[in-house]
């Protein structure tokens, strides 16, 4: 028969929860999403979703009402909580998942002449064959591998090569000309193996993310002190002294509240930490920290909670003329996120945002220019940590955050700058 049909489903890690007031949501963090008003079908259908996957003609039995069920559906794929598998007669031939990122899906038919981006990778996973992009919403895992040979091409009307072609180009996998993706810095100045890295390192929250232990139990863990060669060794002498800061320098993630800190060691901070010290005529300038070439890619963002006379919000740290400018945009999921990843229930004071101006470095150097960027982050980070050691301050170090996040909260195109690293800081909690 060769007859096409879909099934559906919840994405994993989604939840479900009905307000106070009788309003479905859906939440999966660091997002939430409602469906309206609370019914039984509709309340059934989620449930029914959640446990999938199951055909729309199934949800509509449940539901009952044809403009309910459109509604409901509109909001669920809008949302992009849901998945779904097409199948040819009862074998599946691909599914396509949503990664939670909020990009819209292309609108329009399917041009004549595409083929597949230059991000898109092919790798095989547990679940078979996977096809993934930095720039797509979505991944797409291949059960039918004779997929593969024909993506891109074209394919007769209603055939399972014409339909994956069909959901490939709505997530961003195809594009219709190679100047698509060269005809732009913000596109061009990637390499593959650079952005995937970028992106797949900024999903704090999504599934097999972080500290997972995954290793625990399968493998032996690696020693903290590596084994010694063979051979002769030498003796070295140990300092009279040692810089305090260096010597006590370590993260600390207790604030006092009660006396939070003030614009004024905010200020001085910064300023010690990142302040621009001299312009060469090149362009390039000179800092407290070290950058490859004097480029200096790094942006400094605070995002604060307890700063009285600042008040909460998100700014830009100027480190030429020294002052703050202030950003529209909420502070909240920032600085959750940023109380997660540190394991506490309490927010940093301010939490600093470092992003990198890709272009800085990716104008100059190739495929190595994220590496160099990483390199930075982390001689501004031991920098921020001496400075705020020698002021007696909180600093931490924060270890995951995401990238979309912060581009939602700003409006900051993410492929021209992102988030790369992230710092709390705060007046440093009294000993009891």
């Amino acid at each position: 028969m060769n007859e096409l049909r879909e099934l559906i489903g919840l994405r994993a890690g989604v939840r479900s929860a009905v307000s106070g007031d009788g309003e479905l949501f859906l939440a999966a963090w660091p997002r939430t999403g409602s469906l309206g008003r609370v019914t039984e079908g509709k309340h059934v259908a989620v449930r029914r979703l959640a446990d999938g996957p199951v055909s729309v003609d199934e949800l509509a039995t449940v539901i009952g009402d044809d403009q309910v069920l459109r509604s409901l559906l509109g909001r669920l794929v809008s949302g992009q909580w849901l998945y779904h598998t097409v199948l040819r007669d009862e074998s599946p031939q691909y599914t396509v998942r949503p990664r939670g990122v909020r990009r819209p899906y292309r609108t329009g038919a399917l041009p004549h002449n595409v083929m597949l981006s230059r991000f898109a990778t092919l790798r095989r996973d547990t679940d078979g064959m996977v096809l993934s992009s930095p720039l797509s919403t979505s991944v797409v895992l291949l059960h039918n591998v004779e997929l593969i040979a024909g993506i891109g091409k074209p394919a007769p009307v209603g055939s399972a090569a014409h339909r994956l072609s069909d959901d490939l180009w709505r997530a961003h996998f195809l594009v219709d000309s190679a100047d698509t993706e060269d005809s732009e810095l913000r596109l061009a100045q990637w390499s593959s193996h650079e952005l995937t890295f970028h992106d797949t390192s900024r999903r704090a929250g999504s599934p097999g993310f972080g500290a997972t232990g995954w290793a625990n139990g399968r493998f032996e863990p690696v020693p903290a002190r590596r084994e010694p060669f063979d051979g002769e060794t030498v003796a070295l002498s140990v300092p009279d002294e040692i810089p305090v800061t260096l010597e006590d320098r370590r993260s600390v993630r207790d604030y006092d509240d009660e006396n939070p800190i003030t614009v004024e060691q905010l200020g001085h901070f910064l300023y010690r930490s990142a302040h621009v010290r001299s312009v060469t005529a090149a362009g390039t300038s000179t800092r407290p920290s070290p950058s490859g070439g004097g480029l200096h890619e790094l942006e400094i963002y605070p995002v604060t909670r307890s700063v009285p006379g600042l008040g909460d919000g998100v700014h830009h740290y100027d480190p030429f003329d020294h002052k703050l400018e202030t950003l529209p945009g909420s502070t909240r999921v920032l600085l959750d996120q940023a109380a997660l990843a540190m394991g506490k229930d309490t927010a940093p004071q301010v939490l600093l945002v470092i992003t990198a101006r890709f272009g800085r470095t990716m104008w100059k150097y190739q495929t190595m220019a994220y590496a160099l960027t990483l390199k930075n982050v982390g001689a501004l980070q031991q920098t921020m940590y001496l400075v705020a050691t020698a002021m007696g301050l909180a600093p931490c170090a924060i270890e995951a955050g995401t990238s979309d996040v912060f581009a939602e909260t700003t409006g900051i195109d993410p492929l021209t700058e992102s988030p790369v690293g992230e710092f709390a800081l705060g007046s440093r909690a009294r000993k009891s």
